[in-house]
């Protein structure tokens, strides 16, 4: 049986931000060798009043893993977020991008809010398992190492 964690790659590409009211990006997401990506947005506390909004850019190059090269809004990928979604999860899904990288943005004006964003690449189209994010400076690796377990068939005992 198939399971999700070998199809996919899963990379934190914006960690728990402290409460701010500035603007933020997420790392550049590669897609080289995947059909699709599913960038999931996680708000935390949103203080009334804030006016918050995400988009989705990409592009043909990566200047670094934070700035895209000429990056360019992608058509009706902007969504309002607004001050009581609180604790609230948005996504976008990108089926068979045009261009090889992507990048979240975060606008937010007037009052703090806190956002993490992960990405999940799927589809991939080079040999499985595939290795999730492993942070640092390397495009498409995020910010942080991706852990975790893959459980077949469980049973009671110690965790």
């Amino acid at each position: 049986m198939p399971n999700l964690s070998a199809r996919t790659k899963i990379v934190s590409i914006l960690g728990p931000d402290a409460a701010g009211s500035s603007s933020v990006n997420s790392d550049v997401i590669d897609t080289l060798g995947f059909d699709g990506c599913l960038i999931v947005v996680q708000f935390g506390a949103i203080v009334s009043g804030a006016v918050t909004s995400i988009k989705l850019q990409h592009a043909d190059a990566a200047t670094n893993n934070t700035t895209l090269t000429s990056g360019a809004d992608i058509s009706t990928s902007s969504q309002t977020v607004a001050d009581d979604d609180d604790d609230q999860i948005f996504y976008i899904d990108v089926i068979e991008p045009t261009k090889r990288y992507l990048q979240l943005a975060v606008t937010k004006a007037t009052q703090n809010s806190t956002v993490s964003i992960i990405a999940i690449l799927y589809n991939s189209k080079s040999s499985q398992p595939t290795t999730h994010g492993a942070g640092g400076a390397t495009v498409g690796e995020g910010e942080g190492l991706t852990q975790g377990e893959l459980i077949i068939h469980p049973i009671d005992g110690t965790a």
